[in-house]
């Protein structure tokens, strides 16, 4: 197979250490039983369950990547790029996660168009797939990019042949995505993907073995949803009952209903009103819509807390402080609270401290 990275022009920069990777990659070549050993070294730090990460690890990675592209085992360059990745990610802050995200899901990009030119349908789909999974792990990706992965993924399913492991893996990422874009159709439609979403993690996990970070990343991603959909479910409600009340309100204001109530709870006589209607429900009116939903959401709280509790390589890593911050929101959502608060601006300021800004 050709090299897609030599002499690409990169739109997004490449982290520092790629440039290790890429020196790996022009070094001298190993058999393929070196390689498998490498890449087990590096899963094993990966995952937790070897102390520390060689310092090499860039360039061990590059030389495995070569290694296979001088003997066309693509599935294995793709393996080599995702390794080098992942240990990337977890010695990151957010922002830079962010980046390097966007860079992977070009690398990916790059990747899949030059398997998908040599007809090797299947991996280029499995590439494909890895440039959706990388623009997924952006915190707050456009809704374009979205859009645009949508069709990345339609295209990687059209090449590959879906059976085993890959097919639910492929239903996984798609339950992820189809969640990220339901975030501005109503809380019905998130409900609705994040169950979806929960039956393909564990449909997926029923199957094959999920890492530590994934597991975090994907929990993570259903509890900062449980936290949205209740704030959605929340001023939907207020929405209903200010449009039965609607003629109480005298005043002629140019906002829209959301922020209407907002003001209502926050400040009644701005709009002309003495205290916060009777007719508008409180929090903890919201709140009982929840129902069975609460224990779901503590169940969740509770899996994603034992993950936490593991040992980590780059404990102070982003994803792990995402995951205590999306944690602390949703307990502030359906609880607030000065304990509650106080647990969410502790781990805000935690976020802050990696990045190295001043906190709250």
């Amino acid at each position: 197979m050709d090299n897609p990275i030599d002499g690409h022009v990169w739109k997004y920069d490449p982290p520092d250490e790629f440039r290790e990777f890429v020196s790996g990659a022009q070094k001298t070549l190993v058999e393929l039983s070196a390689c498998e050993a490498i890449v087990r070294k590096l899963t094993c730090s990966y995952n937790g369950e070897s102390k520390g990460c060689p310092r090499n690890y860039s360039e061990l990675a590059g030389i495995v990547y070569a290694t296979a592209v001088e003997k066309s085992c693509p599935a294995l360059a793709i393996d080599a790029v995702t390794l080098w990745l992942e240990l990337q990610y977890s010695k990151m802050d957010s922002q830079d996660c962010d980046n390097l995200s966007r860079f992977a899901s070009e690398l990916y990009a790059t990747i899949a168009k030059n398997l998908e030119c040599a007809n090797d349908h299947e991996n280029a789909g499995r590439a494909y797939t890895s440039q959706v999974e990388s623009l997924l792990r952006v915190v707050s990706p456009s809704y374009a990019e979205l859009l645009s992965a949508e069709k990345t993924l339609d295209r990687a399913i059209s090449l590959r042949r879906e059976e085993g492991v890959d097919k639910y893996y492929t239903t996984y990422t798609m339950a992820r995505l189809s969640l990220r874009l339901a975030g501005s159709k109503g809380s019905a439609a998130q409900k609705q993907e994040l169950k979806r979403l929960r039956h393909a993690y564990r449909q997926l996990g029923s199957r094959k073995r999920i890492s530590r970070i994934e597991q975090i990343i994907c929990l993570t991603e259903m509890i900062k949803s449980e936290a949205q959909i209740i704030r959605q479910c929340r001023k939907e409600i207020e929405v209903a009952a200010l449009a039965e009340h609607r003629s109480e309100i005298r005043i002629v204001t140019s906002l829209d209903d959301s922020d209407l109530c907002s003001i209502l709870h926050s400040n009644p006589r701005e709009l002309g009103v003495d205290r916060t209607p009777d007719w508008l429900p409180s929090w903890r009116d919201s709140l009982n819509e929840l129902g069975e939903r609460s224990r779901t959401i503590q169940e969740t709280i509770d899996e994603l807390e034992v993950l936490l509790n593991g040992e980590f390589n780059g404990e102070g890593n982003s994803i792990l402080q995402l995951a205590q911050e999306a944690i602390s929101e949703v307990r502030w959502t359906m609880e607030p609270s000065l304990r509650t608060l106080h647990a969410l601006i502790e781990a805000v300021n935690g976020l802050f401290r990696i990045q190295g800004v001043v906190g709250v």
